[in-house]
């Protein structure tokens, strides 16, 4: 029964004896790879199976993890599956690793002496046992660097679901409109149109609010220009500052709920032959104009005609360069002054289903009573795209933390099968400890502190691992340091933690063995 509640590398210690005396009794070398070959490759194929079982399961759970609207968009995810070559190849993997773990102790069985091998101690076995510590170290430090990678995405979502985005994305639905260069090749026969569907739109039932932005508030696109200011040495082309831009309608900011600090918003008196005026938004303003209010400062942004500031409103969150920020400098212009041939159409609606759902009919109608020829639109919630943009952030720290519980559970493992083996290997020298009047708790605390030095080397290597993956992560956290203690230091402790739970069995039977049949079995 103790065998059966031991792990394999303690069960092939307790069974090499076993080995040796069928050896010594006549048994061919052949019976004895047979017979450990049978046992490893059932296990190995048994681990396979489930290891498939789980692929199986996992891939189904993968193809639901991303939001509709995304999924939609990536070629072959909504069928995603696995594949029967991979299939095959995992099954012969698990057939060849029980061949050669199987083969490995009979072989090395079939080439010792019977007697030696009966009368083999810890000592004889330290280059093994080295090994299979250094395997259980590499354990732990993979499973703390996955571990830490979970945590940091994990934090960074919680942090983006906690923070607002300086923005009101309910209810308001987008789509696109591109005017072809053929029947719009001036600037002006652009402007007209989107003014005039916007104010088309604007008198739909249920639309509250219409404007027009060359892109949405989140977007995986961007848009920037290098701006330097009025008054000032232009830098050299190298050292220029680059800020996001966005063309707008005026009636932008009341559309998407950004709050307007000071200032004014664009207006109808905005047109081509006007002052060139501009609004930025609040990082700008730090960033340029720091302690002073920036109405009436002038900057560049490439051309030779500056832009005046008339107002300043609040931050939004942004993709930027792939990474999310709470906020970055932008400036927007008015659609009548930088026109746009793409943009997109933001309405805001009120009420709750029923405008909702009649919402592509009444954009339909709108756009085909000023240009038949345009596309019929297909708005979208900005929610979705929101969903969509934070997607893959939300798929990598679920896979991240799933592959995270597997190597705990493999760390776990290992420290508990080499603890187990451990406590096998030096069941005499236990046994004499206590008949010299070593006490069980001596005893089991010189278990336990083994089990907790292969776990803090484990973690001292694996903080090192998990550095060097948290940087590569680093554009896909959000107000999260990639070096942050807390989450380091908490790991740390789960490792250490499960490594102590993990030892503490191996540690209380090697505290209970008694004296005299441990020595007796020498």
């Amino acid at each position: 029964m103790r065998e059966r509640r031991e792990p394999a590398a303690a069960r092939a210690a307790a069974r090499r004896r076993e080995l040796a005396i069928r050896g010594a009794l006549g048994a061919s070398p052949t019976r004895l790879m047979v017979q450990a070959l049978t046992e490893s490759v059932l296990l190995s194929l048994l681990g396979g199976g489930l290891g498939i079982l789980g692929a199986l399961w996992g891939t189904h759970m993968i193809a639901t993890m991303l939001p509709p609207g995304l999924a939609e968009r990536l070629p072959g995810w909504q069928s995603i599956q696995v594949d029967g070559g991979a299939l095959l190849f995992c099954v012969g993997l698990s057939a060849i690793t029980g061949v050669l773990f199987g083969l490995a102790p009979a072989f090395q069985m079939s080439r010792q002496n019977p007697l030696e091998a009966m009368r083999e101690g810890a000592g004889a076995t330290a280059g093994r046992k080295s090994i299979r510590s250094a395997l259980v170290t590499a354990e732990v430090a993979l499973a703390l660097m996955l571990v830490v990678g979970a945590s940091l995405m994990l934090r960074s979502l919680y942090q983006l679901q906690g923070t607002s985005p300086g923005f009101a994305a309910e209810r308001v639905f987008y789509f696109d409109v591109t005017l072809p260069e053929t029947k719009y090749p001036t600037d002006a026969e652009r402007v007209r149109f989107f003014h005039a569907l916007q104010e088309r739109l604007s008198s739909m039932p249920g639309a509250q609010a219409v404007s027009a932005a060359s892109l949405p508030p989140i977007s995986r696109r961007s848009q920037s220009s290098n701006i330097y200011l009025e008054g000032q040495p232009k830098p050299l082309p190298g050292q220029l500052p680059e800020a996001s831009q966005r063309v707008i309608s005026p009636g932008y900011f009341r559309t998407m709920g950004i709050p307007l600090h000071e200032g004014r918003d664009f207006s109808a008196l905005d047109v081509e032959d006007a002052p060139r005026v501009a609004m930025i938004n609040s990082a700008l303003a730090r960033r340029f104009w720091p302690g002073e209010s920036p109405l009436g400062k002038r900057f560049f942004t490439g051309g030779t005609e500056p832009w005046e500031v008339i107002g300043v409103v609040g931050d939004v969150r942004t993709l930027w360069r792939g990474q999310v920020r709470s906020s970055v400098p932008e400036f927007y212009l008015s659609l009548a002054q930088a026109p746009r041939d793409a943009m997109v159409m933001m309405v805001t609606v009120g009420g709750t289903g029923a405008a909702a759902s009649s919402l592509a009919l009444s954009l339909r109608e709108g756009m085909a009573s000023l240009d038949p020829e345009q596309p019929p639109p297909s708005p979208r919630p900005l929610e979705e795209l929101i969903a969509e943009s934070f997607g893959s952030r939300h798929l990598l720290a679920a896979l991240l933390g799933f592959f995270a519980c597997v190597a705990l559970l493999l760390a776990a493992g290992g420290v508990y099968g080499i603890m187990a083996y451990s406590v096998t290997q030096r069941r005499t020298e236990i046994g004499v400890r206590m008949a010299l009047g070593a006490r069980e708790g001596s005893i089991f605390w010189l278990i336990l502190s083994q089990a907790l030095r292969l776990a803090g080397l484990g973690v001292i290597i694996g903080s090192v691992l998990a550095l060097v993956l948290a940087r590569g992560l680093s554009k896909l956290l959000f107000e999260v340091s990639p070096a942050d203690p807390l989450v380091f230091l908490g790991t740390a402790c789960v490792l250490l933690f499960v490594a102590l739970v993990a030892g503490y069995v191996p540690a209380w039977r090697a505290a209970r063995v008694p004296p005299s049949m441990a020595m007796r079995e020498e």
